[in-house]
């Protein structure tokens, strides 16, 4: 988890990444630009699919 918080540390929106998540039944590999990051809620945008920091497995920037 540290790892992912300091990638995520990292971001901006508009940054082109490939995110790992655990989506409840599995895990999803999605690419994407980001839409936003919202520390707050804990949560991260990927076009449209909000995904909490919790289930990120993996996050690579392009």
């Amino acid at each position: 988890m540290e790892l992912i918080d300091r990638q995520l540390h990292d971001l901006k929106s508009g940054d082109l990444i490939e995110i790992i998540y655990y989506d409840g039944d599995a895990y999803v590999k999605r690419t994407g630009l980001i839409s936003g990051i919202f520390p707050k809620e804990k949560e991260i945008r990927v076009v449209d699919t909000r995904i909490s920091f919790e289930n990120i497995y993996s996050i690579r920037a392009d």
